[in-house]
């Protein structure tokens, strides 16, 4: 939980720090985003190759909070560097979009690369430790709680940045108190981690593989993490979109939809076990289903949500009541469609949880969904809404989610009748 809650600090005090060079339009914020999440992907796909060579987890998991902390903490310093060649390269052809689009990446790059790819490796390396425990439930259960709670925390940093960190500290403190609490977490891991026992060496096993985890096709994997990471960041922008027409622009109104946006899919990081268990394999496409029907289901909510706003905040004199008021209109509009959108991933890892080395597939699921956020962030932002409207738009997510929920159940093969029946009516309820 600490270490979502200083990830979403960095990631904040990154993109100030990068606006300050490269300015804020949204070709610099994309930069931006595309530098982080491509960073985060990488570490994860490098951490998942790797991570079965680590004999004690953990202490590598420490290991990397700590590098996250150092990197962090040198930012300042690294910013006033990439400023300087930033305008060097500017300056040779400041009319030339291209050149300029480029050099905004490269300096994005050069400074987050680092710690984000020791962020992105670090889930993989976490699925590690729960590839030796005998019941795969057990398994499931402790990784999905792992999620859950680092994107609670994500939440709580976002919310605690907006109102008590930024505002208090500055940006350099800011910083420097995230890169702290990535340090603290990381010494507690190395202590914890040395005096737990070494984990086995990996094995290659197919027989356990298929005994404790239901095959699912690579596809089919490659498909919902991908699927998954694009839709939901594409429905995080049209959201941001949607209320900030009603609660406005202010970077309080902004930590406040962004907190309420992550504690939504941590909502559903932790219904995922119930629903896994109750549904069992036809579980995604249910998931994805709901979501396609909510999303269409709260098109209504949207166009009275104005109205709604203005009748509560009306007689809201006080400052935290006008923040109140701000974060349960956020919170009316987003809890039911973010939340079954925070079933897809979450119920992903619990797929791949059952499997004897797990945390291969945690760190190529991860950088896929990771590279779907920032092509659905993007193209969201640049194509469809634009191009469509926020309406249509949502519309159309919707029915993305619905083809994926089609696809999906005709992958899968439920052994039990219940199971079955629960994959025709997900493509009922998509269809």
């Amino acid at each position: 939980m600490a270490s979502g809650a200083a990830g979403l600090v960095d990631q904040v005090c990154f993109s100030k720090f990068l606006s300050y060079v490269v300015g804020s339009t949204a070709h610099a914020v994309s930069a931006v985003l595309a530098a982080f999440m491509g960073g985060m992907a990488l570490g994860a796909q490098l951490g998942g190759r790797y991570a079965a060579r680590v004999k004690r987890p953990l202490v590598a998991y420490g290991v990397l909070e700590i590098v996250v902390a150092v990197a962090v903490a040198l930012t300042p310093v690294a910013f006033g560097g990439v400023g300087s060649a930033y305008v060097a390269l500017v300056e040779l052809a400041p009319q030339n979009l291209a050149l300029v689009s480029a050099a905004r990446w490269l300096c994005a790059v050069l400074v987050v690369v680092i710690p984000t790819m020791a962020m992105g490796a670090t889930l993989p390396l976490l699925a590690r430790l729960t590839e030796g425990r005998p019941d795969p439930r057990s398994r499931e259960r402790v990784l999905g709680i792992l999620y859950a709670s680092n994107t609670f925390g994500g939440a709580l940093g976002s919310l605690g940045c907006a109102y008590v960190i930024l505002p208090a500290l500055g940006l350099h403190t800011s910083t420097l108190a995230a890169a702290a609490t990535s340090a603290l977490v990381g010494v507690i891991a190395i202590v914890l981690g040395r005096r737990g026992p070494e984990t086995k060496p990996e094995t290659e096993s197919r027989a356990v593989i298929e005994q404790e985890g239901p095959h699912v096709s690579p596809r089919v994997l490659d498909l919902v993490a991908f699927t998954s990471g694009a839709l939901v960041f594409s429905c995080e922008v049209l959201f941001v979109h949607l209320l900030v027409l009603v609660v406005g622009t202010s970077a309080y109104a902004f930590g406040v939809i962004l907190s309420i946006f992550l504690i939504c899919l941590f909502f559903g990081a932790m219904l995922a076990p119930v629903v896994h268990r109750i549904f069992g394999r036809a579980s995604l496409p249910i998931a994805l289903a709901l979501a396609a029907l909510a999303l269409t289901g709260t098109l209504d909510v949207w166009e009275r949500l104005p109205d709604l706003f203005r009748g509560a905040a009306g007689s809201k004199a006080t400052f935290a009541e006008r923040e109140a008021v701000r974060g349960l209109a956020a919170f009316t509009a987003l809890v039911i469609p973010t939340t079954l959108m925070g079933l897809t991933f979450p119920l992903l890892l619990q797929t791949i949880a059952r499997r004897e080395n797990a945390h291969r597939l945690v760190g190529r699921v991860t950088a896929v969904n990771t590279l779907g956020s920032v092509a659905g962030a993007l193209v969201a932002g640049y194509f469809i809404l634009p191009a469509l409207g926020s309406q249509r738009s949502m519309v159309v997510i919707a029915g993305i989610f619905a083809a994926v929920a089609i696809v999906v159940a005709a992958f899968e093969r439920p052994v039990s009748a219940f199971g079955r029946a629960a994959r025709y009516a997900s493509a009922i309820i998509a269809v």
